[in-house]
């Protein structure tokens, strides 16, 4: 769902992503978060924003539909150094070069 934060930066927001820990480092370098937050170390307070949209709730904000999912490819992109620490692992366990690795959000 990250996919849409730059549809808000468009919009004229200011980005304020509040994500785990373990999601920080993916998230780091997205162009359109102007501020990073990580769940947990800082409170998400009133004043701080003018509105709180879950990243699930994205697709509705937007009125998305099978023709209109912001799919710019690729959105998230791992640090080089994190790349070349897995290459190893993952060529040592057979994986081909291209493929392709997904995380699912939904509950």
């Amino acid at each position: 769902m990250a996919r849409y934060l730059p549809a808000i930066k468009a919009r004229g927001g200011r980005v304020v992503l509040e994500a785990p820990p373990e999601l920080t480092p993916l998230f780091a370098n997205l162009p359109s978060v102007d501020e990073l937050r990580v769940a947990g170390d800082v409170a998400v307070y009133v004043h701080d924003i003018d509105l709180h949209v879950p990243l699930s709730g994205l697709p509705r904000f937007f009125e998305t539909d099978l023709a209109s999912i912001r799919a710019p490819i690729p959105y998230l992109r791992a640090r080089a150094e994190r790349v070349e620490r897995w290459r190893p692992r993952l060529k040592s366990c057979g994986h081909a070069r291209r493929n392709r690795l997904g995380r699912d959000s939904s509950s």
